[in-house]
């Protein structure tokens, strides 16, 4: 019966080797489980078949049937091991082939500080005036600038960058 349901042609497979009445369910040859019409009855009734396996089916084929639901449990059974299988195959891709992540954040660069003196006056402690030019004209100009805070203001002059 396995054989004859895995044909394109299950009609002709059943003919070919006369499995109709072994195969039942798989030949589609069970018989009907309507009684014929009654004499009383004003109009016949047309005699139909049970479903297949249904309750009141008098088909002869309880044996075909377990057949084909030990068939369908094994097709489970392979089905879940393909499932598992293809799991641990994915998984080893994501061990070895990791999922690009975020690159890692990068260090934020101070500004660079422009290598040229701030010209004209401005003031600092309430006296105004061009104080890269102070610093310059100081003894030591690396005081006056630490003193005076004038790094930014005066790079050249105090020494923090090469113009």
């Amino acid at each position: 019966c396995g054989w004859a349901r895995k044909q394109d042609d299950t009609s002709a497979a059943c003919a070919s080797r006369s499995l109709q009445d072994d195969c039942q369910v798989t030949c589609n040859n069970c018989p009907s489980t309507t009684p014929a019409p009654v004499a009383s009855t004003p109009a016949p009734v047309a005699s139909t078949s049970a479903p297949i396996g249904g309750p009141t089916s008098n088909c002869a084929c309880s044996v075909e049937m377990n057949d084909m639901r030990g068939e369908m449990d094994d097709m489970k059974s392979e089905m879940e091991m393909l499932r598992k299988g293809l799991e641990d195959v994915i998984n080893s891709l994501q061990t070895l082939a990791p999922v690009a992540s975020a690159p890692a954040p990068v260090a934020a660069t101070p500004a660079p500080i422009v290598c040229a003196d701030r010209t004209g006056q401005w003031e600092i402690k309430g006296r105004t005036k061009n104080w890269c030019g102070w610093a310059r004209k100081q003894n030591d100009t690396s005081a006056a600038c630490a003193g005076r805070s004038l790094n930014t203001d005066c790079p050249v002059t105090c020494g923090v960058c090469t113009p």
